[in-house]
């Protein structure tokens, strides 16, 4: 399996493997679910750690700081999305959606 986001060029949908971003199995994103970015940080909804891993797009290196665990309370995320300030996190299971501020741990 290819553990690994893979990018493309919106102007005309072709492959970018130059911005591929190949760490998740070392960040042990294994399961990932989803994902949105803002320009600055790509976060990834990952189903089995119940987690929102997130990345940095231009070097594609692991960013454990942004990250959100998401246990307590969404432990199914599958599908994300954000206003730049919110992120907000389906959860599969109890057919929520999570709310989060983007900058705050939890």
């Amino acid at each position: 399996m290819n553990e690994k986001i893979y990018a493309y060029t919106l102007s005309d949908g072709g492959r970018n493997a130059g911005k591929d971003i190949n760490m998740l199995t070392g960040a042990d994103n294994r399961a990932p679910t989803g994902l949105w970015s803002d320009g600055a940080t790509l976060w990834v909804a990952d189903l089995a750690n119940a987690k929102i891993y997130a990345y940095t797009p231009a070097t594609g290196a692991h960013d454990a700081a942004k990250e959100f665990d998401l246990t307590a309370d969404n432990s199914n995320p599958y599908g994300i999305w954000s206003d730049g300030t919110t992120l907000w996190v389906v959860d599969i299971i109890d057919d929520k959606i999570y709310a989060y501020a983007i900058g705050m741990s939890l």
